[in-house]
């Protein structure tokens, strides 16, 4: 237990400087980044798992530290990829994990090697294992601590059990991962990825982080909300508009429930979205979809129902544009 709680702070602690250095920002404006820094501890947690009983508090800490660095090397290097990995199980347990499996063969001394066996094994097969030239205590040694000559072996056994594992578990969870897709599907549906899982699963909203904030920490110009609570008003005060966010938002629990859907309902799922209790329009070329909903445009700049003017260059270049209600066009400009 000390040895993990010593490797947690190691790894918290690189993983939170090393955050601070790999920030491309001037000094002054640099973030500590929690992220990083909990995700150092895990895989601090991850890697000294293997060998907590047979390390001294120094070397729980090397190996804490060595596995906070690998999460943030390799995560990065997953993010580059465009490997979706939102939870850096990958860095954190598979890498955290393997270097864990190494770290026994380096850092395993004879002092702790003894104390987690003794009164488990005999005594003269824990020291010689049956070898007196080349004693079992020194064949099982770390190469930082073993003698000249004998150490290198329990280093060479974590490699192959590590390989081994390798070779056992990534084809046995391939199968698996095929399995659930078939069953159940590993993934949620795109625009509920987009939108966050939380709010739809957990209760939780993915613009739960003020605006505000959230531009100052990415760097982007801040620019005043839009007016939700007008538009929200003409939209439900209108009759036919009020009638479509109805059929959206039952298509969306639809969506949701991975129910089949008629015709309509896909060409309403492909054109609006229902977010924030207001309706938009989604991001594309709905020239085609117009002439089964009979939507066009507004002279506004919003988009809007209107049965005699069907536009066939019907193109949205924003994500989500207002849908506008064709009596309010002239008051609104998005």
């Amino acid at each position: 237990a000390i040895n993990t709680v010593f490797a947690a702070f190691a790894g918290g602690f690189t993983a939170l400087v090393g955050g601070l250095i790999k920030d491309g920002r001037t000094v002054k404006d640099r973030i500590a980044s929690i992220e990083l820094t909990i995700g150092g501890m895990l895989a601090a947690c991850a890697a000294v798992s293997s060998g907590a009983p047979f390390y001294d508090q120094v070397c729980a800490a090397i190996v804490g530290g060595g596995a906070a660095i690998a999460y943030i090397v390799f995560g990065t290097i997953v993010n580059q990829l465009r490997i979706d990995d939102s939870a850096s199980v990958i860095a954190i347990h598979f890498i955290g994990g393997a270097w864990g499996l190494v770290a026994v063969g380096v850092f395993t001394d004879s002092t702790h090697y003894k104390h987690a066996f003794d009164g488990l094994i005999d005594h003269n097969e824990l020291i010689t294992g049956g070898d007196i030239e080349n004693p079992r205590i020194e064949r099982c040694m770390g190469i930082f601590f073993g003698k000249i000559g004998t150490t290198g072996d329990q280093l060479a056994a974590q490699f192959a059990y590590m390989l081994w594992t390798f070779a056992v578990m990534l084809p046995g969870m391939y199968i698996v991962f095929l399995i659930v897709q078939e069953i159940t599907g590993l993934r949620v549906d795109p625009d509920m990825e987009k939108d966050g899982i939380d709010r739809h699963f957990y209760g939780g909203m993915i613009n739960s982080v003020p605006q505000r904030l959230n531009v100052a920490m990415h760097d982007k110009a801040w620019t005043e909300e839009p007016d939700y609570d007008t538009i929200q008003k003409a939209q439900e005060d209108d009759e036919e508009t009020a009638t479509i966010m109805s059929k959206v938002k039952k298509v969306q629990k639809k969506v949701l429930a991975q129910q089949k859907m008629n015709h309509e309902e896909k060409q309403l799922s492909y054109v609006f979205k229902y977010h924030n209790n207001c309706l938009f329009v989604r991001k594309g070329d709905h020239s085609q979809h117009t002439k089964v909903l009979s939507c066009g445009k507004s002279d506004g700049g919003g988009v809007n129902f209107h049965e005699d003017e069907l536009d066939l260059d019907f193109y949205v270049e924003s994500d989500l544009v207002f849908y506008v209600p064709q009596v309010h066009t002239s008051k609104w400009k998005p």
